[in-house]
């Protein structure tokens, strides 16, 4: 998934908890937003996770089973946003754990979008790199980059990106001539 800016993300996960939740106070939903796009505004991004939080607490665990295709977009947009947040901080493991919700949320769909599922695929895959589970990374590299081919063709720019991203894998995992390999790739679609 595309990077969102920090203000729509918690706009995103504030705002949808009350829209995917029948049962949530819309006002407490508000009011938690508010409170959050106020926190972040002063660089407190820890409050402003804090608060989102709470407002997701107040939706009732039931719902789960009963969301529609609109509500489960919304939820593994909210984990897209709290992996950048987590992401933006540098603490990987909670970026991981998100990243993961996000994918397995969208996986739910009947029908997921290719182009939107292959993107999670490809922001797994540079948290795992990062952390060192190259198996991962690896797999889940090649399923974005399959994925970005099939649907937008070997020549476009997005598919560059999946290239890249597989060389990250490879130089995360000291395999330099096949990251330089897929780097030149990226760069020659790019050109």
């Amino acid at each position: 998934p595309s990077r969102w800016r920090i203000p729509a993300a918690i706009l995103i996960l504030c705002g949808g908890a009350w829209l995917m939740k029948g049962a949530l106070d819309p006002w407490a939903a508000s009011r938690a937003q508010r409170a959050a796009l106020e926190r972040l505004s002063v660089g407190a991004v820890e409050d402003a996770r804090r608060l989102c939080a709470e407002a997701m607490l107040l939706a009732p665990e039931d719902t789960q089973a009963h969301l529609t295709s609109a509500e489960i977009e919304l939820e593994a947009a909210r984990h897209a946003s709290l992996a950048q947040i987590y992401d933006r901080e540098g603490r990987h493991r909670e970026e991981l754990v998100h990243t993961r919700a996000a994918l397995d949320t969208y996986s739910r769909l009947e029908h997921p979008d290719p182009y939107n599922l292959a993107g999670f695929h490809n922001g797994l895959a540079g948290v795992l790199a990062q952390l060192g589970e190259h198996d991962e990374a690896l797999a889940h590299a090649n399923a974005a980059l399959a994925g970005f081919d099939e649907v937008l063709g070997p020549d476009h720019p997005r598919t560059a990106i999946g290239h890249a991203t597989l060389g990250l894998v490879y130089d995360y995992h000291g395999e330099y001539e096949r990251a330089l390999v897929e780097h030149e790739r990226a760069a020659a679609i790019l050109e």
